[in-house]
């Protein structure tokens, strides 16, 4: 017969197995097997001082049995025994408790899917508003937890996407856009390459004075960072410059947002703060690239790169290549974005690689290598694909669909472009739903001209050759 053991405290319930009709005088009490301390752990009371000995008789069908005889018998005292020895038990936190939780508690068959980050200064990614554009912009980091920094947010695009988007088409030469791959961000205009290598600022927006304070003000950190200067607390100082120039940078005071962020970076230098330094390096790129300093950011970007690993790498060199695009460098800028894709696929984040693929194929198309800018876009779209982005999907087929308008394959275009546009249905993109509308509508108006052109070519040629004939 099987036995059916019911853990109670300390204590086994032992009954007989499932078949058979069990007594009230067949029910006994046995103690569990004893364990040992391990590492020191404290053991819980043995229940032998906390149960009285049980010395009870038990009626089955009117007939008095032993105790000793027929085994023992729980009465209402007993039971008391043993509510107080759980409840007990119970309010004993779990680390001075015999054993070990992993022991106790089974292990679950489903892992945590934890977020991607860099190992050596495990910072992440900034989050990314969704259906936006998250190709040439420059990507930023989330601060780290124990800075307690004020929410980060980006400047809000001065023209709309659809207008943007046919910037990008008319830059390329007539045949690319910028869209998102993998996860999406908040899109600014690409800063406009001077010839001196600078670009004009991207336009502010005034700070909403009427919002009530909710981390602070810029001056209250500034005094915070004096005060913890003074006290020699220099990791403190640190933290309140940086959430100081993350207030700055979300009012788009970027100026002021740069000159606390040095002060930042020197007092982090002397702590030896790998990913204080990194985060600062990657805001202080961001900042630079905003108010038109592109070299300046690209040297901040470089030394972000150098604290990082394959993660935070892979984030800088994205950086640096919307930053030579910028500049009009697409040679460096492929090969940044290259290394980009590179060191994404060493972390396997389908987000950080997506948008590096984007961006090496936007650049790719830029350059006028469209073979190698339909390979990247479909590689950006697969894992669009993976990662359920149908955002980002629908513009690498608007892309796809650029691709062939270029070489005037409009039958192909046509496909991608019905495609974009049945994604961004789907996926609620208003404005790649619109452009992949226009588009879709020019290919087929091209695509009936050129039927109508070599139609009336034949005719001629017919009308020619009978002319000839005649004569």
């Amino acid at each position: 017969k099987l036995q059916f053991l019911y853990l109670i405290g300390g204590w086994q319930l032992s009954r007989p197995g499932r078949g058979t009709r069990a007594t009230m005088n067949e029910l006994s009490i046995v103690p569990a097997p004893p364990t040992g301390p391990k590492n020191g752990a404290l053991v819980r009371r043995q229940p032998d001082s906390l149960l009285p000995a049980i010395k009870s008789k038990s009626v089955v069908k009117g007939q008095a049995h032993d105790a000793k005889a027929s085994g023992s018998v729980l009465q209402m005292k007993d039971l008391k025994a043993i509510k107080s020895y759980i409840n007990a038990n119970q309010k004993i936190p779990h680390q001075f408790r015999t054993g070990e939780l992993r022991h106790v508690i089974p292990e679950s068959s489903l892992k945590k899917n934890t977020d991607p980050a860099d190992q050596p200064t495990n910072l992440q990614l900034a989050p990314l508003p969704p259906l936006d554009s998250a190709i040439d912009i420059p990507l930023r980091f989330a601060p780290p937890a124990c800075f307690n920094a004020p929410a980060l947010v980006d400047p809000k695009p001065s023209e709309p996407e659809v207008q943007k988007l046919f910037t990008y088409m008319k830059r390329s030469g007539g045949g690319a856009a910028g869209a998102g791959g993998g996860a999406t961000a908040p899109a600014t205009p690409r800063p406009d390459a001077t010839a001196a290598g600078a670009s004009h600022p991207a336009p502010r927006r005034p700070a909403d004075k009427r919002g009530a304070k909710k981390k602070g003000e810029p001056k209250d950190y500034l005094m915070r960072a004096q005060t913890c200067r003074r006290a020699g607390e220099k990791r403190k100082e640190a933290i309140a410059y940086f959430n100081c120039a993350a207030l700055y940078y979300t009012q788009t005071e970027y100026e002021r947002a740069v000159e606390v962020l040095g002060q930042c970076v020197a007092v982090l230098e002397k702590l030896s703060d790998r990913a204080g330094l990194a985060c600062s390096q990657n805001l202080l790129g961001v900042c630079y690239f905003r108010l038109g300093k592109v070299k300046t950011a690209v040297h901040h970007y470089k030394k972000q790169e150098v604290l990082c690993g394959h993660y935070g790498r892979a984030i800088a060199q994205v950086n640096i290549g919307v930053a030579y695009s910028a500049l009009g460098e697409l040679k460096y800028a492929t090969q940044a974005f290259h290394d980009a894709v590179e060191n994404s696929r060493m972390t396997q984040d389908l987000c950080v690689e997506s948008i590096a693929l984007g961006n090496l194929g936007l650049a790719y198309l830029r350059g006028g290598n469209l073979r190698a800018a339909q390979e990247n876009l479909e590689s950006c779209m697969e894992l669009c694909a993976l990662g359920g982005d149908e955002a980002g999907a629908a513009v690498c087929l608007l892309l796809l669909g650029e691709v062939y308008s270029v070489v005037r394959d409009y039958k192909r275009a046509q496909f991608y472009y019905s495609n974009a546009l049945r994604v961004a249905i789907d996926g609620g993109v208003k404005e790649v739903e619109q452009m992949a509308r226009v588009n879709l509508g020019i290919s087929k108006g091209n695509d009936h001209y050129n039927v109508k052109c070599n139609e009336l070519v034949q005719s001629m040629n017919l009308i020619t050759n009978g002319e000839k004939h005649n004569n």
